[in-house]
């Protein structure tokens, strides 16, 4: 069967929804970060960029609020949703609980201020997510996932305009922890992420759409191309990482859906793209592929590589002296610094322990019972499933709960177009 980008749904009557939704998954997603870069790259301080831009998203999400309020029937209400109420009340039990005791030792690591926290937790987090989970107005998915990759492709460009001619020193200071002279604008990790997205983009547009016309594949040639580029410039592992597992899981998908087309088309985009990684990696001098190589020697010697060993070593020690409720939003090391776990599950059990861990897991259950269903079901809307897949995979070795928006916002979407799936029962177009 081949899928044509020619769904049917009946049109709706109330689009604004759709815009709305449709702005909050972009820009929740790729704009801000768009936003933070070139303001980087032009030598603004991120200050006077990122709190608009949060204050954005979070305008977009109240209004939403409002809106569906009004138009109740638009809503899409499932059992996920008061998993994802228990879990953020815990969380927010322990924000309240740290506020009462906690003193922020204000050093390089500032970021993790308790104020921080909480701006973060409620404006780029929780109330984004939330709208984002309620809305069911899904008939302007085109205009969403147009919008989101036009975004992602976007924030690559600027990327390359504003970095491209200093992507080694992201190399120098990954791979041997080197902060002087190095590029320290950005953090180079979402720029991995950022070029995996373009990706599975990519791969997404060719395997699912098939649109026909060569000016139709300029963009996705170009998604794909830049993708690779930023993943070798990162020089970080765990994009890489992402982006093999989503694949994979994309893979399985068509696999199960009988699409030996699609098979066939990721069997050797992934031969391509592997050999293309390496080829770029040995023409700029990146490390990334010596990184991934030296994992296991860098466990094995406690080296740069054992770091986050030790970071779920010291969280252990404080889930088992409070498996319940949880003890802390963060690590304190001995110099007062904060630090996360860098593991989804692992911080939730710190800060909420199995009162707010045991809602997450049935959040994420429901949000990959969604993901491949929408895959088996709705390929054409199959990039949902694949952003919350990649984006998953960096909650998992990296990024904190309440800072990381990308995760939250891709966790709510596929949860609200699979559950908008199922409650209009619409069949796969021809």
């Amino acid at each position: 069967m081949v899928l044509e980008d020619n769904s049917s749904e009946p049109a709706s009557k109330f689009s604004f929804g759709g815009w709305l939704l449709g702005g909050m998954v972009a820009y929740g997603m790729f704009g801000q970060l768009a936003a933070v870069l070139a303001s980087a790259g032009l030598g603004v301080s991120s200050r006077l960029v990122t709190v608009p831009s949060r204050a954005l998203l979070l305008g977009m999400a109240l209004a939403s609020l409002i809106v569906l309020l009004f138009r109740p029937g638009r809503a899409v209400l499932s059992s996920a949703l008061i998993a994802y109420g228990l879990f953020w009340l815990a969380f927010g039990s322990r924000i309240l609980m740290e506020a009462a005791t906690r003193v922020d030792v204000v050093v390089e690591t500032g970021r993790f201020t308790l104020q921080f926290i909480v701006t973060m937790t409620l404006g780029g987090v929780l109330i984004p997510s939330l709208a984002v989970i309620l809305n069911g107005c899904w008939e302007k998915h085109r205009f969403i996932r147009n919008t989101s990759f036009f975004l992602a492709l976007g924030s690559g460009i600027t990327t390359v305009i504003f970095y491209g001619n200093r992507f080694t020193n992201f190399e120098n200071r990954m791979s041997a922890g080197d902060t002087e002279g190095g590029v320290q604008t950005i953090n180079s990790i979402p720029i991995g992420y950022l070029g995996a997205s373009l990706v599975i983009f990519a791969a997404y547009y060719v395997v699912c759409l098939r649109q026909r016309g060569f000016w139709r594949w300029i963009p996705t040639i170009v998604a794909g191309g830049l993708g690779l580029f930023l993943l070798v410039g990162s020089a970080s592992r765990g994009p890489i990482l992402g982006a093999a597992v989503t694949l994979l899981f994309f893979f399985a998908a068509q696999a199960r859906r009988l699409d030996f087309r699609g098979v066939s088309f990721l069997l050797v985009g992934g031969i391509v793209g592997v050999t293309g990684l390496v080829m770029l990696a040995q023409f700029t001098g990146s490390a990334v592929i010596n990184r991934i190589m030296g994992i296991g020697y860098a466990v094995a010697t406690n080296s740069e590589g054992a770091a986050r060993v030790n970071l779920y070593e010291m969280a252990a020690e404080e889930i088992a002296a409070s498996p319940i409720v949880g003890s802390s939003l963060t690590l304190r090391a001995d110099d007062g610094t904060d630090m996360y776990p860098h593991n989804l599950f692992i911080e939730s059990m710190l800060a909420t322990g199995l009162a707010g861990t045991i809602p997450l897991t049935y959040v994420l259950f429901y949000a990959f019972k969604c993901a491949w269903t929408i895959l088996l079901n709705r390929a054409e809307l199959g990039w949902v499933s694949l952003l919350f897949m990649l984006y998953f995979m960096y909650q998992m070795v990296g990024g904190a709960i309440y800072s990381s928006g990308q995760f939250w916002i891709g966790t709510a979407t596929v949860i609200s177009c699979g559950t908008w799936i199922r409650r209009n029962n619409y069949e796969l177009p021809d």
